[in-house]
């Protein structure tokens, strides 16, 4: 599986955790291909600003 993701994008849902910067995305099956063939997709997961979570 290959996954682009566009990075001027991205830079607005990065974390610091532990002093390194991160971004944290779900891959996920679509329920049938979209119009051009593609078998899935690309969510970045919202962190919760107060979370612990990593």
């Amino acid at each position: 599986m290959e996954v682009s993701l566009k990075m001027e994008e991205l830079h607005d849902h990065t974390f610091e955790y532990e002093g390194d910067t991160y971004i944290k995305f779900n891959v996920a099956k679509l329920k049938e291909p979209d119009q051009y063939g593609k078998t899935h997709t690309v969510y970045v997961s919202v962190k919760e600003p107060d979370s612990e979570e990593f």
